[in-house]
């Protein structure tokens, strides 16, 4: 016998027949000889037990095994469990909500009985032990796991909300952005707010010098940092997966945050399907805000398979995404977890390739990256954009400051973790609207890194410029307040993430908004310089070398992005690659609009999460 850590108690891996008891048990259940015989398979393959995988082959499985386990029994069998009957402490259930399997129930005014719900290493021994002696049955019931979890899960909800508003930035309150800036910071911003007007009055010429100076040593790094990465591109191809067993495969969680998502409801489902893992190890977690019963009822309408579990989320604190994942994490029993979006559609063999990556035996990451292609490039010159800039950045950037075990800010979805370390860092910060960046500057500041693979998720880009503009808007003021989180203790985050990432990060983070906000600034300047070479008219003499500068440094600043979004696509993607081309300039000044909201909106709204509205693929995706 192999007994697992998370309670699962195996059969013996040469697939060893069922007790004549157990058969006996099975048969009256209702089970044919057809499923006994596939789920005692499974078991051997798997390395699991019989009962979790006949419990994975259907949703109704798991109540016909325990009704009938009860009948077996002489117990009671409750099938839906009141969350206000538990006789449990309410503010004690975030420790317990994962793994509880018995409770005391009120059954009337006066009366409790013990409800349990086996879990599938008792099982065997419940049914080879048989009735229980009438004392017992009467003060026993028996349920589902499913049942009495979500019955827990409904009644902790008050502490679980609190914990995941306000948990983080209890403990954490200098990597929080529950404030956006910190007293010395505002007082910093404040005295330059209010000086720089008077120097450029009284000095105008060394002001603007010094001004242009701080803005072109951000611009021209994030030149540096795409021109270095577009000489480290290589034409990836999917690595084999090793050979493996199922038995090796461990639990795996899949959490998707969701809110108005019923148009692709029913297409996640289909996606997280296809997924390559085994059903009995595989826990799904589809995260809904409590008043969005119409994408509930879609997931439901889908027809959810044995082990998804909707997570209804009650109002309070902000509502963004990251604190749906922190009222949700807690419920996660699996050793590793992947985040996903509610329109993604990943590689099947995604999951087999990421624990892989994160179970090296040689240093092995934290957490993982998808890349993420963006599947509707086709659609229109905006999406056409987008997948450019995917290329750039999930075939490119990403990759070079993998490689050389720099911070890598993750994207928004199909990140892998080993749970542990997600623990470790604090999960994620309910307050920052892009928490993935900011997740990926605590994983690499607690010591961890991340590692790319190359199966990819599949999702479609915004193909409206107000939609995209929100998006963009989002990440713009999250990676404002991820860097302003980043200066609150330099010395100390330079310590501790080495000079090269404290770099990148200042880069990645504020070089890349600083350069968004004063593009426009750099481009009239250009043309005005070009307008006055054309007529022949004289120009200030302090203007003509500031001009020179903002125009070379915006050539500079297109070709590096030219360069890596051209070095990162495949030869089917470079049809038309001169209209690309050319529409950069028209695309970083949408960047601009979207930087300039997000710098208003970081003062008003810091916390506003302005969704971004999904719709079934295309055809051309």
């Amino acid at each position: 016998m192999t007994v697992r850590d998370d309670g699962m108690h195996l059969f013996p891996q040469d697939g060893a027949a069922l007790s004549s008891t157990e058969q006996a048990f099975l048969v009256s259940a209702g089970f044919s000889t057809a499923n006994i015989d596939a789920a005692l398979r499974s078991a051997s393959r798997n390395a699991t037990t019989i009962y979790l995988e006949l419990m994975a082959q259907a949703p109704d499985q798991e109540a016909l095994l325990y009704r009938c386990l009860a009948q077996w029994l002489g117990a009671g069998f409750v099938g839906d469990v009141a969350p206000d009957r538990l006789i449990i402490d309410a503010d004690d259930q975030p420790a317990i909500a994962a793994s509880h399997s018995f409770v005391h129930y009120r059954v009337g005014k006066h009366d409790a009985v013990m409800l349990i719900a086996p879990s599938p290493r008792q099982l065997r021994k419940l049914i080879m032990a048989g009735r229980f002696a009438a004392t017992d049955a009467a003060r026993i019931a028996i349920t589902t796991p499913f049942a009495l979890r979500g019955a827990i899960i409904e009644r902790s909800s008050r502490a679980r909300l609190r914990q995941a508003v306000n948990g983080h930035a209890e403990s954490r309150p200098t990597e929080s952005a529950r404030h956006t800036l910190t007293g010395m910071q505002g007082w910093v911003i404040g005295m330059l707010i209010a000086i720089t007007p008077s120097a450029v009055m009284l000095y105008p010429a060394a002001t603007l010098s010094i001004l242009q100076g701080v803005v072109m040593m951000f611009f021209l790094s994030c030149v540096v940092l795409r021109a270095w990465a577009a000489f480290k591109v290589t034409k990836r191809t999917l690595p084999g997966i090793r050979p493996y067993t199922d038995a090796e495969l461990p639990r795996y969680a899949v959490l998707v945050a969701l809110y108005k998502e019923t148009e692709v409801a029913a297409q996640l489902v289909a996606s997280l399907q296809r997924i390559k893992w085994p059903a009995s190890k595989l826990e799904v977690y589809l995260i809904c805000e409590a008043d969005d019963q119409q994408t509930m009822a879609a997931l439901r309408a889908a027809g959810l398979p044995a082990g998804y579990r909707i997570v209804s989320v009650p109002s309070g604190g902000p509502r963004t995404k990251p604190k749906a994942l922190m009222y949700a994490l807690p419920l996660v029993r699996a050793e590793y977890l992947v985040l996903y979006d509610a329109e993604d559609r990943p590689h099947p063999e995604q999951l087999l390739e990421a624990w892989q990556a994160l179970t090296r035996d040689h240093d092995p990451p934290a957490c993982v990256q998808a890349p993420l292609e963006i599947a509707n490039r086709a659609h229109s010159m905006l999406t056409r954009m987008f997948a450019f800039e995917y290329a750039a950045l999930f075939r490119g950037l990403l990759p070079a400051l993998s490689s050389r075990r720099l911070f890598v800010p993750l994207g928004g979805t199909s990140n892998h973790f080993r749970v542990s370390a997600l623990r470790d860092v604090g999960g994620w910060d309910p307050y920052n609207v892009t928490e993935d960046a900011d997740l990926g500057m605590r994983l690499h500041a607690h010591g961890h890194h991340t590692g790319m693979i190359a199966r990819p998720t599949f999702e479609d880009a915004p193909d409206t410029i107000p939609i995209w503009i929100k998006q963009r808007t989002r990440w713009y003021k999250g990676f404002i307040q991820t860097w302003l989180i980043s200066l609150r203790h330099p010395r100390r985050l330079l310590s501790v993430s080495g000079g090269a990432s404290f770099l990148v990060m200042q880069i990645m983070l504020g070089g890349l908004v600083l350069s968004a906000l004063v593009h426009p600034f750099l481009l009239v300047s250009a043309i005005l310089m070009l307008a006055l070479m054309a007529t022949g008219q004289q120009a200030n003499l302090a203007f003509v070398p500031m001009a020179m500068i903002d125009w070379i440094s915006l050539l500079l600043g297109y070709a590096a992005f030219m360069a890596l979004g051209s070095a990162c696509l495949r030869l089917h993607e470079q049809d038309r690659l001169w209209r690309t081309l050319a529409a950069i300039p028209a695309y970083w000044m949408l960047q601009s609009w979207a930087a300039w909201r997000a710098l208003l909106q970081i003062n008003r709204n810091p916390h506003l999460w302005e969704k971004t509205p999904h719709k079934p693929k295309t055809p051309n995706g």
